[in-house]
């Protein structure tokens, strides 16, 4: 079987989908405050830079649950480390991606854990917000309604 280029269309809405996750993952850590941000939100978008993404997500899917695990233990609310768990199943799902004959399988699964992981991740969002999160300002939703 020979291998295919993807085509221009297929990279632009992969390229599309990234960014709106970098943007996600980075207004995440900007509601939190910076003492609790385990990295600086800008840093999320590396992720957009071919080859380094697969070795960065560790870093981002790692760091995201670890800094709202160290923002709600700092309010002595209960954590879930469900999220980090997420984070570290689909770095390794995305590293599986580039294995031949495997890696269609392991993108659709990494595909469906990253959208589970940015649901609890919302989820989490919220709840930072209405405790004060970084703008000591509640009632701010995912999307800033």
């Amino acid at each position: 079987m020979r291998w295919r280029r993807p085509s221009w269309a297929g990279l632009l809405l992969a390229y599309g989908i990234l960014a709106y996750v970098c943007y996600l993952l980075s207004d995440a850590l900007k509601a939190l405050p910076p003492e609790h941000q385990k990295m600086s939100p800008s840093l999320v978008w590396l992720l957009m830079i071919p080859g380094l993404s697969v070795i960065w997500n560790f870093f981002v899917f790692i760091q995201v649950p670890q800094s709202y695990g160290s923002y709600l233990r700092s309010l002595g609310r209960p954590t879930d480390a469900s999220l980090g768990t997420l984070g570290i199943v689909y770095a390794i799902l995305s590293v599986l991606t580039l294995i031949p004959h495997v890696g269609g399988c392991t993108g659709l699964a990494a595909f469906v854990v990253l959208i589970i992981f940015l649901v609890k991740l919302g989820e989490l969002k919220r709840r930072a917000q209405e405790l004060g999160g970084a703008s000591g300002t509640p009632g701010f939703g995912m999307y800033g309604t």
